[in-house]
């Protein structure tokens, strides 16, 4: 082979959605319009004072063109959940379901749950490769799939529309590198709201506890946290302004998050440079949920083949007492998911009652529906199929919540018994 000969490989695709996710240029191409100029100035002046670190303040858009970062949030009102009139419930699910059936919408924490477990039921795809189409938060809610950057766009917009003063911070995590969370304020247990007045002053003391929010996940950590994903920060914004670190440090340990301190974190814009806010959107723009009943029934349905498959040499004996025990308790863990701070559902009466009698072992998963062959991969890794008592007996529940816009979050409940 010859030495200057090389090979290049191509992937063209006509799908969107495998091209969200982020990637960062220092200099905008599009330079038309004053706010990129500014920005590449901007830019140009950091990478003086710090060049080492890689900063850009555009994502592209779907159209391919590029735009200022805070272009991206725009206030979205919340979708219209109600737990009990989810469309794959029978009778027996809908008598077991907690008494509360609608969320508080004067509880400030209990909608912060609500929008935080709607977006992480949204199918997402981890980036692999350099990707440069970011979807705002009306365009994912149409394609319902994207990259971790589109769920933490659309859970800040979220929060906006809440009245909560809330940041998407671009930094570096685990495991995914360069990433993407909602950042919080809590002053006690009050979360701090866009109407509150944050005091300033060269005397002033952070007094605020700093949370992160992990869009695909669902989950919440203090950013001080050792175990928290997000390890450094090189930016943070809102629909209104960025704030670029300008101190030593990029780690979360260290960092001061008062970004009224002027020496710690710069403003992009000020009186003179400002980018107009997105207005708020006031059509409701979700439609309801199909009936899921069939989709549930077809998944029970294909894992159970598929267990019979995989115990090809043994016989596979189903117990419908114990998946009746199983899919009561799904009900309960599916109202959990909307309100993580209750305590989490323990075994009933019933189970327990069982379990002095047999050894169970099995539990739930939960995953955002997006296609069969994704849940059967997920049921197969938990290895509770893997049981050489020949004498052993399973139980399977399915139960398929259905939200707005088809957003479907699946409930598998596994467990194998045997006799103590």
């Amino acid at each position: 082979m010859k030495k200057d000969t090389a090979f290049l490989t191509l992937r063209i695709t006509t799908s969107l959605c495998n091209l969200g996710g982020l990637r960062f240029y220092n200099q905008p191409w599009d330079t038309d319009g004053h706010i990129l100029r500014h920005l590449n100035n901007f830019v140009t002046e950091y990478l003086n004072v710090f060049p080492a670190r890689n900063l850009s303040l555009t994502f592209i858009d779907s159209t391919g063109r590029h735009k200022c970062v805070t272009e991206f949030l725009q206030p979205l009102p919340l979708p219209e959940i109600r737990l009990s009139d989810t469309k794959s419930m029978g009778p027996s699910s809908r008598s077991s379901m907690p008494k509360i059936h609608a969320f508080d919408l004067t509880d400030i924490s209990q909608m912060v749950n609500l929008a935080l477990r709607y977006v992480s039921l949204i199918p997402t795809y981890e980036v692999i490769q350099t990707h440069v189409v970011t979807l705002r938060g009306i365009e994912l809610l149409k394609v319902l799939y994207g990259s971790p950057l589109d769920h933490t766009l659309i859970l800040a917009s979220y929060l906006i529309a809440l009245g909560i003063k809330c940041y998407v911070a671009i930094g570096y995590g685990l495991p995914r590198g360069l990433s993407s969370y909602v950042l919080l304020k809590n002053n006690g247990r009050r979360i701090v709201m866009a109407s509150d007045r944050e005091k300033t002053g060269f005397f002033n003391k952070e007094e605020y506890d700093v949370s992160v929010f992990d869009a695909v996940n669902g989950e919440k950590h203090d950013i001080r946290d050792v175990g928290c994903p997000l390890k450094t920060v090189n930016f943070v914004f809102d629909h209104e302004n960025i704030w670029v670190n300008i101190q030593s440090y990029q780690d979360c340990e260290n960092l001061s998050f008062d970004f009224t301190k002027t020496s710690n974190w710069r403003t992009v814009f000020d009186k003179t440079t400002f980018v107009l806010k997105q207005t708020a959107l006031t059509t409701y723009m979700y439609n309801p949920p199909f009936d899921v009943t069939d989709l549930r029934n077809n998944l029970e349905t294909k894992i159970k083949e598929k267990i019979q498959k995989w115990r090809w040499n043994v016989k596979t004996v189903w117990n419908r007492y114990l998946s009746n025990i199983l899919r009561e308790s799904l009900t309960h863990w599916e109202y959990w998911s909307f309100n993580t701070n209750d305590v989490k559902p323990a075994p009933g009466d019933t189970m327990k009652q069982l379990m002095a009698s047999y050894k169970i072992f099995g539990f739930p998963i939960n995953i955002p529906y997006v296609n069969t062959k994704s849940v059967i991969s997920r049921v197969k890794s938990t290895m509770i199929h893997v049981n050489d008592d020949p004498y052993a007996e399973f139980g399977l529940a399915v139960e398929v919540y259905a939200y707005p816009n088809n957003v479907l979050s699946v409930w598998i409940f596994l467990a194998s018994m045997s006799r103590i």
